[in-house]
């Protein structure tokens, strides 16, 4: 163990280095010394660390056995120590009760004869220690940025692209950036040594008694995407060449299988090549759609490669950690999106729940919805977050929202005022609450919070979680993810968020909860049971997918299909298959479709993004009724709804429906809606219920009698039981929240 003299002398190295601790005057003032921080430390027990999620109640993490709510400040940029607002943030947020902080150190502590700058890893803890000697804080190491030593010395080791080649002047990762490949094993080697010796340091030394949790970070801004994801089409290096050969002996055993499948018998196992950017970019119909399972097979294997590679990455670096901790402390990352993501498959986590399945991974955490951030709006959550909780994982929504403050983003915020920015901020809280997830403020380590209205509104917060000891969700409605039909969505530029973003902007204004589930929970015997199960992108189906299905059907389940539901198998494509999976009767439609409806001949419906699709298709079933076509006339049937004798099913062949159809649908499935406009947005579970939209006054109703008590903008007084909650919002102050006993 480091003794009190040894820090002192390796924190003199990082004063001497230039970076020195805090002023003199702050130290004297606000903190206790160095010496008595590390004697504080020294009278400490070890810390154990672990999380707590239970579908019922809002998740914790439990450090020494005392539970703390999932509650974090997030900054892993470069703390501005020695500035007096970073000061006063920090030591506001631990007024508020939040304690739990996370901050980050760069690959520039890694050197290139393999050893770690220990000192400077060593001053940005205690630094942080020495601004808030009770915070617990959660270490974001970045891979991202790779050294530049490292490169120059593995040239047959970097990314490459089909798409351009790498561009040595790009500075944003999302265009074709110089960086190690995914599937390097020397750079899987290298990198996993320098995390342990990173954190068996940090273990080492007092202050990693106050380290709960680690952070791994790669790729594109530290989210574990492909670089060049949006058009460089990535993968195309020495490294991911021999990575797919060997995924294809693994998968194929023999040439004469993987000449079978590919319909090539030409290419064997020891010579398979990465699909040309030509054959990346076919799809069915010539659209930006889908991909055809047996024309596109060797495209759909190259992506399980690229897939797989990011998958054994992320738990090696994981598995890294975890090990040179002992286990006791916690680990995740950025990852596991769903939603926000109008990009190719290179972008995605399709393998997602072997990361989660590996016994490595505690946490993981997304920011929300970019598109969806008015302070009448949603600001959703990209991750599945019931899924998580179903698998005993902590999700964490990333809030950062812009806030009054933040004068550098011009485009992300969308407030003027403390109260504006108070209401986002809540909003975003309340989606956690109402969830049961965990969450983060993030201000990038700028200015963002430091207003008295600000932190009085974070000092509210502590209290409000303490009443969310008994928190069941309340969602009669899932959607229903399927990450493997996702191999074959062969979307190219903005198009995917039609089938995603857009229904789920639709969604937060129908005053319905819903949750957010992966296609493997409904074999989950602790899954929820739903009146309502939305398949978005259902588009691969396999046996044991269709009897999933039929078991749902059976139970008088109301299934809802979207776009080319059951369309590709293993036998390739066909409108055959939309019929044995969803029942209608469909044909295909030579033109293009970009989402665009008329509900009940009359009012369009239009998402706010998405590109033409084809293939495309229209209902053609004299058995189910329509309720929207193509045209206003009633031409071209696109959404139709059956009854299959035990339940209802609705299929939207556009793959868009917009609010007033959403909220139709569920009427005719008996699912309570809160609040009648469509302009609010309602977040609910047993003890909570939040409002936010236009300014206006509005009328809630519960579905069943309980008291109320709003929470906030300001503490008020409790009803007796009642099933009507009359509610003002206005331009300053559009949120309410509510605890419903």
């Amino acid at each position: 163990m480091w003794n009190i003299k040894a820090i002192s002398q390796l924190l003199c190295l990082a004063v001497l280095a230039g970076r020195c601790l805090l002023p003199v005057s702050w130290a004297q003032e606000n903190q206790m010394t160095m010496d008595e921080l590390l004697a504080k430390l020294d009278a400490e027990p070890e810390l154990t660390v672990g999380v707590e999620v239970l579908p019922n109640t809002n998740p914790k993490i439990v450090l020494n056995g005392r539970k703390v709510d999932a509650l974090l400040y997030n900054a892993p940029y470069a703390w501005k120590y020695d500035e007096t607002n970073t000061q006063e943030k920090i030591a506001n947020f631990h007024q508020g009760g939040i304690d739990l902080l996370s901050l980050g150190i760069e690959t520039s502590c890694w050197k290139p004869d393999g050893s770690i700058d220990e000192a400077y890893i060593a001053s940005v803890l205690y630094r942080a220690l020495l601004l808030n000697p009770d915070a617990y804080l959660n270490l974001a190491i970045n891979l991202n940025g790779a050294p530049r030593w490292w490169m120059d010395a593995h040239p047959d080791e970097l990314m490459d692209y089909a798409n351009g080649g790498v561009d040595p002047q790009a500075k944003d990762p999302i265009f074709n950036f110089r960086a190690p490949s995914y599937a390097s094993l020397e750079w899987r080697q290298d990198a996993t040594d320098y995390l342990r010796k990173v954190v068996a340091f940090v273990e080492s030394i007092p202050a990693g008694k106050h380290v709960f949790s680690y952070r791994v970070d790669y790729g594109i801004y530290r989210e574990w995407h492909y670089y060049g994801m949006r058009s460089g089409l990535p993968g195309c290096c020495t490294a991911m060449r021999n990575a797919f050969r060997r995924h294809l002996a693994e998968q194929y055993l023999t040439d004469e299988t993987l000449q079978a499948s590919w319909g090539d018998a030409s290419v064997t196992l020891a010579t398979a090549e990465i699909p040309s950017k030509e054959a990346r970019l076919d799809s069915i119909a010539g659209g930006e759609t889908l991909r055809d399972p047996v024309k596109n097979r060797a495209v759909v294997d190259f992506l399980h490669t690229m897939q797989f590679e990011m998958r054994d990455l992320v738990i090696a670096c994981d598995r890294a950690v975890k090990e040179a901790c002992g286990y006791r402390k916690l680990c995740g990352n950025y990852h596991g999106y769903l939603f926000g993501m109008e990009y190719p498959v290179e972008a995605w986590h399709l393998e997602n729940e072997a990361v989660l399945a590996s016994g490595v991974v505690d946490w993981q955490v997304s920011p929300n919805l970019y598109s969806n951030r008015e302070v009448d709006d949603a600001e959703f959550g990209r991750s599945p977050i019931e899924s998580y909780t179903l698998r005993g994982k902590l999700a964490i929504q990333e809030h950062d929202s812009r806030t009054y403050l933040a004068v550098e983003e011009t485009y992300h915020r969308h407030v003027t005022t403390p109260a504006q920015s108070v209401t986002t901020l809540a909003r975003d809280f309340a989606q956690t609450l109402c969830r049961n997830a965990g969450c983060w403020y993030m201000d990038f380590a700028r200015d963002w919070y430091n207003d008295p209205e600000i932190f009085a509104f974070f000092r509210k917060l502590e209290p409000i979680r303490a009443l969310a000891t008994h928190n069941a969700p309340v969602s009669r409605v899932a959607i229903v993810a399927d990450l493997e039909s996702l191999y074959y969505h062969k979307i190219s530029t903005r198009g995917i968020d039609l089938i995603f973003d857009s229904n789920a902007q639709e969604l937060t204004h129908t005053a319905t909860p819903f949750d957010v589930l992966l296609f493997s929970d409904l074999e989950n015997p602790a899954v929820r049971d739903y009146q309502v199960y939305i398949f978005p992108d259902l588009f691969y189906v396999t046996p044991a997918k269709a009897a999933v299905i039929e078991r749902l059907r059976a139970a008088g389940k109301n299934l809802v299909w979207l776009y080319a539901a059951g369309y590709l198998s293993e036998s390739g494509h066909s409108v055959e298959g939309i019929r044995k999976l969803t029942g209608f009767g469909v044909r295909e439609s030579a033109k293009p479709h970009d989402g665009v409806a008329y509900l009940h001949g009359a009012t369009k419906m239009a998402p706010f993004s998405g590109n033409a699709f084809a293939p495309s298709f229209v209902i053609a079933d004299a058995t189910a009724r329509p309720l929207a076509s193509r045209t206003p006339d009633g031409q071209d049937v696109t959404f139709a709804v059956r009854d299959n004798g035990n339940g209802r099913e609705f299929f939207s062949t556009t793959g868009f429906l917009s609010r007033d159809a959403w909220k139709e649908l569920f009427a005719e499935c008996g699912v309570h809606c809160y609040e009648p406009s469509g302009t609010t947005v309602v977040w609910a579970s047993t003890s909570f219920l939040s409002i936010n939209g236009k300014p206006g006054k509005y009328t809630v109703t519960l579905p069943e009698p309980r008291r109320v008590t709003q929470l906030l903008p300001e503490q008020g007084v409790s009803s007796e039981p009642t099933t009507v909650i009359e509610v003002e919002l206005t331009a300053e102050c559009g949120l309410r929240l509510f605890h419903l006993e």
